[in-house]
């Protein structure tokens, strides 16, 4: 019998990088970054399409302020920018995206301390990544629900909506608006 495998969990860490150092300098703390994605047991992946079309994006908006940056590794993606407040007093950083699978969650505690050891890295933050599977799959079921709660208010109206008054009464509230006519003409109001 096999044992069974835990499913790899899929994280984004994008770091700011001091924007002064020399790309030879870049180039270093982005392979110590993969090699410790490595060394905790995770495996980088290709940058997602949509963050490099965001990028691009961005430059086109802010073509001052966005310089993307050619890695040497095609699961980094890099790019500096002018920093709308200063972060360590530097006002220009290099961010840095990786994307990575990781099995065991415990190894993370490890990743986070060797990043704050990380000269460079000015500031850096983990997410963990929904597929887009399961994205797809969460908005149908969003969707069934919220049609669903349409079809049943819908329902609710339709059982709210007053009944029609029984034609005896109709035939008394006429008799009774006759009866103050006749009332009124008689009094000569």
């Amino acid at each position: 019998m096999r044992a069974k495998k835990s499913p790899m969990t899929h994280y984004e860490l994008t770091c700011l990088i001091n924007g002064t150092i020399s790309e030879e300098k870049l180039g270093e703390v982005v392979k110590n970054t993969t090699k410790l994605i490595n060394k905790i047991g995770g495996k980088t992946i290709p940058a997602v399409k949509e963050m490099r079309a965001k990028l691009d994006e961005d430059a086109k908006q802010a073509p001052e302020q966005t310089t993307p940056i050619m890695s040497a590794d095609p699961d980094v993606t890099i790019f500096k920018r002018r920093l709308s407040y200063p972060v360590q007093h530097k006002r220009q950083g290099y961010f840095m995206t990786v994307n990575f699978n990781l099995e065991k969650i415990d190894a993370l505690v490890d990743f986070e301390k060797e990043m704050k050891l990380e000269e460079e890295i000015m500031r850096h933050i983990i997410i963990k990544k929904v597929p887009k599977t399961m994205r797809v799959k969460a908005a149908k079921e969003k969707k069934e629900i919220t049609e669903g709660a349409e079809e049943v208010s819908e329902e609710i109206k339709k059982e709210a909506k007053p009944k029609e008054e029984p034609a005896s009464k109709k035939s008394d509230d006429k008799k009774l608006d006759e009866l103050e006519k006749k009332l009124d003409k008689i009094l000569n109001i």
